[in-house]
């Protein structure tokens, strides 16, 4: 029995991935930047952090509800 693909799911998985990748480019920001500029990237790195963790506690929270598989 094949199960029907989730679309919630996929959604949740998107903006977990977009979430990833925008934290992701930020980090390898904040490793080349100086002064005035660090701390601008660094705050920028947390709230990136922030959404990347919400993003992937919604998709946790999803699956577990939900249980859907794709």
């Amino acid at each position: 029995m094949l199960l029907k693909p989730c679309p919630q799911r996929a959604a949740l998985l998107q903006r977990y991935r977009a979430a990833t990748s925008a934290y992701a480019e930020l980090v390898k920001q904040l490793r080349g930047a100086l002064d005035a500029d660090y701390n601008l990237i660094h705050n920028r790195v947390g709230l990136a952090r922030q959404k990347m963790t919400a993003a992937q506690e919604n998709l946790n929270l999803h699956l577990s509800t939900h249980h859907c598989s794709s």
